[in-house]
């Protein structure tokens, strides 16, 4: 290659405004952000809402976006990952039975989640892009803790995340209205959403470089990066 072709791509990449995200390859890319008690059985006390941006490549069932469990799903903890099917599933265990719920989501284009636990109602609802889903059936017992278990992005036992990521979040509030289901605007995907009081983790995950994610909420549960890959998308 030319070196004024060289000079020009130094140049072009220097202006390039677009948001740094991470690829994960749906084998082995993982963000472990631990296990430290503000981020321990928050469904036990609160309403959860995790929401963030992502971009399916490949529609893997039982593929982690975000979850905090033994990572088999069905034993104790939440999760929320992609059905294989179509659809983003949050599923929160408790004693006798779960509270689950989905919501449409389409490959291969970048989307807003929203996975809402509904504390007192022990319901779950799922939005996409400020649509939310149906809003799931009433669970039974109570919830079962999680606090051995970290807190991971894109990963369960079942699936690894197949995509892209941008920024998530963690919230003991109904960020959303989700028990009314009202539909609403999502944030930017282009800018960090500000912290406030009901923020318990926010990862921009715009780094750039290195094998950390920071969180930049009061607690600092900062994620360390297995196997991914930068990129500006």
């Amino acid at each position: 290659m030319k070196t004024e072709e060289l000079i020009l791509m130094a140049i072009l990449g220097a202006g390039d405004t677009r948001p740094w995200c991470l690829k994960f390859n749906g084998t082995n890319t993982t963000i472990n952000s631990g296990s430290a008690a503000s981020l321990d059985d928050i469904p036990a006390v609160s309403d959860l809402t995790v929401d963030g941006w992502i971009y399916i490549s490949s529609d893997v069932g039982g593929a982690g976006i975000a979850a905090k469990g033994d990572g088999s799903i069905t034993t104790r903890g939440w999760h929320i990952y992609t059905t294989g099917v179509g659809t983003v599933r949050i599923y929160v265990n408790h004693a006798t039975s779960e509270a689950a719920a989905e919501a449409a989501c389409s490959a291969n284009a970048w989307a807003h989640f929203a996975g809402f636990y509904d504390q007192s109602a022990k319901k779950g609802r799922v939005a996409i892009n400020g649509v939310w889903g149906t809003l799931g059936a009433l669970c039974v017992g109570a919830y079962v803790s999680e606090t051995a278990d970290s807190l991971m992005f894109g990963s369960t036992a079942l699936g690894k995340f197949n995509g892209r990521m941008g920024w998530m979040r963690l919230s003991n509030n109904d960020r959303y209205n989700g028990a009314a289901g009202d539909s609403f605007s999502p944030p930017s995907r282009r800018v960090t959403p500000a912290l406030d009081a009901n923020t318990v983790g926010l990862w921009p995950i715009n780094e750039g470089t290195g094998s950390t994610a920071d969180d930049i909420s009061t607690n600092n549960n900062n994620g360390t990066i297995a196997n991914g890959v930068w990129l500006r998308d």
